[in-house]
Protein backbone atom coordinates (compact mmCIF):
# COMPACT_ATOMS: atom_id res chain seq x y z
CA UNK A 1 0.00 0.00 0.00
CA UNK A 2 1.20 3.42 -0.92
CA UNK A 3 -0.54 5.92 1.12
CA UNK A 4 -1.94 9.25 -0.34
CA UNK A 5 -3.29 11.76 1.74
CA UNK A 6 -3.86 11.56 5.58
CA UNK A 7 -6.73 13.06 7.94
CA UNK A 8 -7.21 12.78 11.63
CA UNK A 9 -10.61 11.72 12.86
CA UNK A 10 -12.01 14.12 15.31
CA UNK A 11 -12.18 13.24 18.87
CA UNK A 12 -9.84 9.81 18.46
CA UNK A 13 -6.77 8.82 18.39
CA UNK A 14 -7.20 7.70 14.57
CA UNK A 15 -5.89 8.21 11.54
CA UNK A 16 -6.82 7.52 8.30
CA UNK A 17 -4.89 7.24 4.76
CA UNK A 18 -6.19 5.84 1.43
CA UNK A 19 -4.33 3.98 -1.81
CA UNK A 20 -4.73 4.47 -5.04
CA UNK A 21 -3.76 0.78 -6.21
CA UNK A 22 -1.89 2.41 -9.13
CA UNK A 23 2.12 1.10 -8.34
CA UNK A 24 3.45 -0.94 -11.27
CA UNK A 25 2.04 -3.97 -12.20
CA UNK A 26 -1.12 -3.52 -9.58
CA UNK A 27 -4.22 -4.94 -12.06
CA UNK A 28 -6.52 -1.97 -13.29
CA UNK A 29 -9.52 -3.92 -11.40
CA UNK A 30 -7.83 -4.55 -8.03
CA UNK A 31 -9.56 -1.57 -5.37
CA UNK A 32 -8.40 0.92 -3.58
CA UNK A 33 -7.82 0.99 0.20
CA UNK A 34 -8.80 2.93 2.89
CA UNK A 35 -6.84 2.61 6.00
CA UNK A 36 -7.20 3.43 9.84
CA UNK A 37 -4.57 3.80 12.45
CA UNK A 38 -4.74 4.25 15.86
CA UNK A 39 -1.81 6.35 16.72
CA UNK A 40 -1.18 5.80 19.99
CA UNK A 41 -1.33 1.85 19.25
CA UNK A 42 -0.30 1.29 16.13
CA UNK A 43 -3.11 -0.82 15.55
CA UNK A 44 -3.86 -0.65 11.85
CA UNK A 45 -7.00 -2.01 9.70
CA UNK A 46 -7.20 -1.72 5.89
CA UNK A 47 -10.54 -1.80 4.08
CA UNK A 48 -11.57 -2.10 0.09
CA UNK A 49 -13.02 1.02 -1.16
CA UNK A 50 -13.44 2.68 -4.85
CA UNK A 51 -10.83 1.59 -7.80
CA UNK A 52 -8.61 4.85 -8.00
CA UNK A 53 -9.35 5.90 -4.26
CA UNK A 54 -8.32 9.13 -4.31
CA UNK A 55 -9.85 12.25 -2.15
CA UNK A 56 -10.65 11.87 1.57
CA UNK A 57 -12.72 14.53 3.56
CA UNK A 58 -13.80 13.22 7.16
CA UNK A 59 -16.52 14.91 8.67
CA UNK A 60 -16.92 16.47 11.70
CA UNK A 61 -18.42 13.36 13.39
CA UNK A 62 -15.89 11.17 12.08
CA UNK A 63 -17.65 9.97 8.67
CA UNK A 64 -14.77 9.66 6.36
CA UNK A 65 -15.72 9.89 2.50
CA UNK A 66 -13.42 8.72 -0.20
CA UNK A 67 -13.42 9.23 -3.76
CA UNK A 68 -13.14 6.35 -5.87
CA UNK A 69 -12.11 8.24 -9.57
CA UNK A 70 -11.53 5.30 -11.56
CA UNK A 71 -15.19 3.90 -10.93
CA UNK A 72 -17.44 7.11 -10.22
CA UNK A 73 -17.69 6.36 -6.67
CA UNK A 74 -18.08 8.19 -3.11
CA UNK A 75 -18.15 5.99 -0.30
CA UNK A 76 -18.74 6.59 3.42
CA UNK A 77 -17.01 5.10 6.57
CA UNK A 78 -17.19 5.51 10.11
CA UNK A 79 -18.68 4.22 13.39
CA UNK A 80 -21.96 2.77 14.32
CA UNK A 81 -24.14 5.21 16.61
CA UNK A 82 -22.59 5.25 19.94
CA UNK A 83 -19.52 2.79 19.15
CA UNK A 84 -15.76 3.64 20.59
CA UNK A 85 -14.05 5.11 17.83
CA UNK A 86 -11.34 2.44 16.97
CA UNK A 87 -9.73 0.72 14.49
CA UNK A 88 -11.66 -2.79 15.14
CA UNK A 89 -15.19 -0.26 15.06
CA UNK A 90 -14.39 1.01 11.69
CA UNK A 91 -16.51 -0.02 8.65
CA UNK A 92 -17.90 0.64 5.51
CA UNK A 93 -21.40 2.47 6.13
CA UNK A 94 -22.73 3.31 2.88
CA UNK A 95 -22.04 4.05 -1.30
CA UNK A 96 -23.39 7.88 -2.07
CA UNK A 97 -24.73 7.84 -5.50
CA UNK A 98 -24.53 11.11 -6.69
CA UNK A 99 -25.30 11.21 -10.61
CA UNK A 100 -23.40 13.63 -12.79
CA UNK A 101 -20.10 13.56 -10.75
CA UNK A 102 -17.57 11.66 -13.16
CA UNK A 103 -13.91 11.18 -11.65
CA UNK A 104 -14.35 12.36 -8.14
CA UNK A 105 -10.97 13.52 -7.25
CA UNK A 106 -10.82 15.74 -4.17
CA UNK A 107 -13.31 16.02 -1.44
CA UNK A 108 -14.15 18.44 1.09
CA UNK A 109 -16.13 18.96 3.82
CA UNK A 110 -17.93 22.02 5.62
CA UNK A 111 -19.98 21.76 8.79
CA UNK A 112 -23.21 23.61 6.98
CA UNK A 113 -22.99 20.75 4.15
Amino acid sequence: MTPHLLRAIPDSTLVVTGCRATNPGVPDTYPGKIAVIDVDTGDVAALDTGLGAEGIAVTGNGHVWVAGQRDNTISVYGFDNGAEKSVSTFKKISDVNVPGVVKPLRLAYDSDH
